[in-house]
């Protein structure tokens, strides 16, 4: 009864009227502005200031009152999240669930010493101990053994005083390592922004393999997840698909291990870079099955979800089955939020489209039907950006020329391409399919469409884009093989003679 005493004592009336949060019963008032901007908002009516204050007061230039209401919407929506309900989906993850719960006992225990009710505080503490530690929550051990040596201290308890010393270091150093584990991932990637030429390198993997060391003593699910994500990050930048692969199937033996540990996000980015890796590895069937159990793995709409369904669709044309990727280009096109994920991942299926429609003809035998004008208009913002997608689009205009037999505009579309190519195809790993195929198409009017002169002359290039199996590299421009391309090409060619 001493700790409801002490409880009541502190939430007094006046105390608990000046509490603001959102709840079902605040917000289902809909005339009340709160419960407008709310809506606004979810709905995604508004999306910024002008267009909240057009729907809330009728003018489009937010005025003051309009601005004291986004304030103490915000003050409000803060307040909630201190007593965010933790029986929804992310909370039934155990370790989100002992996080809201620790950091829960942490901000109340703040509250209890500053109302000097040291002993509700202290056995809240001592109840949670163990969560903190089952999860490796290094800032809430810390909070709780800085608390707990002080009252020892006063209480002149010398030997739980000196367990509890022995364990707040071991807890610092064990935050101290995570902390070196996660800006040596952000190091990884930045290096590889900036650094380019192979021979550099060697520099991050000596770190890399440094921190391998001192994890030895620091096992936890944290730091050896981070271990892998950062070796993952090193292989896809040095193309290395094998090692790649590697690094997931030593993550999914990781989440098995420790299932409370493991996030839903967390098995959601090992899926991506596992269907990356089976791409690049012609492992098509296996990515398809790999790409239907991740799509489970996130809310439909957000951008991983549109993420996993690029590469169900590529799995799909690049293993020639054509109606199911017909199926998942006509879902993603009728989808609601299609054209609210912005032009980056919108316009991309326009692309695959385009792919798709010069495939179709091609296995039908039916005449190459394809408006490209009113195709590039569609993509304002990857046929600006001369990388990535944009060869994949000039490519597709080559396709269909080539397909309808106008050798002629083909040869005069040959001097943008050689100038294409020598600006922005430059031999890097990134481009270095990409510049191998451009170079066979290029020499189709050198050898007057002879494609057993460019196979001849090209056998080693054609056979290493068909046995290319161990690279991970980030060129787009790749919707169809290009070794299966090569073998279309070859087959227009003779059909276009008959």
């Amino acid at each position: 009864m001493d700790d409801l005493i002490d409880l009541v004592n502190i939430l007094n009336k006046k105390r608990l009227s000046k509490i603001e949060i959102f709840d079902k019963s605040f917000l289902s008032n809909k005339n009340s502005l709160f419960s407008k901007l709310h809506d606004g908002i979810a709905s995604g009516k508004i999306k910024n200031d002008e267009e909240a204050s057009l729907y809330l007061y009728g003018t489009d230039k937010p005025t003051v009152k309009y601005r004291q209401l986004k304030s103490r919407f915000r003050k409000r929506a803060l307040n909630t999240l201190t007593f965010l309900d933790l029986n929804d989906q992310v909370g039934k993850v155990p370790i989100n669930k002992a996080f809201f719960e620790l950091n829960q006992i942490r901000y109340i225990n703040n509250i209890l010493f500053k109302y000097n009710v040291k002993d509700l505080a202290i056995k809240l503490i001592v109840d949670n101990y163990y969560k903190a530690l089952e999860f490796n929550n290094f800032n809430a051990l810390l909070d709780f053994s800085s608390i707990l040596i002080t009252e020892y201290g006063i209480r002149e308890n010398h030997k739980k005083f000196n367990e509890e010393v022995e364990n707040i270091l071991s807890y610092q150093e064990s935050a101290n390592v995570e902390l070196l584990l996660n800006i040596l991932y952000y190091k990884t990637n930045l290096f590889f922004k900036k650094h380019k030429n192979p021979k550099d390198y060697e520099i991050i993997r000596k770190e890399i393999d440094d921190h391998e060391k001192i994890i030895q003593n620091h096992q936890t699910f944290q730091n050896v997840y981070f271990m892998i994500r950062t070796n993952q990050t090193y292989y896809e930048h040095t193309g290395n698909a094998a090692k790649v692969m590697e690094c997931c199937l030593m993550a999914e033996e990781l989440f098995r291990k420790h299932s409370k540990h493991t996030l839903i996000r967390q098995r959601g980015i090992i899926s991506i870079y596992k269907i990356k890796a089976l791409i690049f590895q012609r492992k098509f069937e296996e990515g398809l099955i790999e790409c239907k159990n991740a799509i489970l793995l996130f809310e439909e709409g957000v951008v991983n979800w549109f993420i996993l369904y690029e590469f169900k669709f590529l799995l799909e044309i690049k293993s020639q089955q054509l109606e199911k990727a017909k199926e998942t280009l006509d879902f993603i096109l009728k989808h609601s939020r299609y054209k609210k994920v912005g032009p980056v991942f919108s316009e991309k299926w326009i692309i695959f489209e385009g792919y798709l429609i010069f495939i179709t003809q091609f296995n039908n035998n039916k005449e190459f039907n394809f408006n490209y004008f009113k195709f590039i208009n569609n993509l304002p913002h990857y046929s600006q950006d001369k990388t990535g997608y944009n060869f994949a689009i000039r490519l597709l205009e080559v396709l269909f020329i080539l397909g309808r037999g106008e050798y002629e505009k083909f040869i005069q579309l040959t001097d943008a391409l050689k100038a294409y190519k020598s600006r922005y195809l430059k031999v890097k790993t990134m481009s270095q399919r990409s510049d191998i195929f451009l170079k066979i198409i290029l020499s189709l009017e050198q050898t007057n469409f002879n494609t057993k002169i460019i196979e001849k002359k090209f056998k080693k290039e054609l056979f290493k884009l068909s046995n290319d199996n161990n690279r991970f590299d980030s060129d787009e421009s790749e919707i169809i093989p290009y070794e299966d391309l090569w073998e279309t090409i070859k087959q227009i060619i003779v059909r276009n003679t008959m």
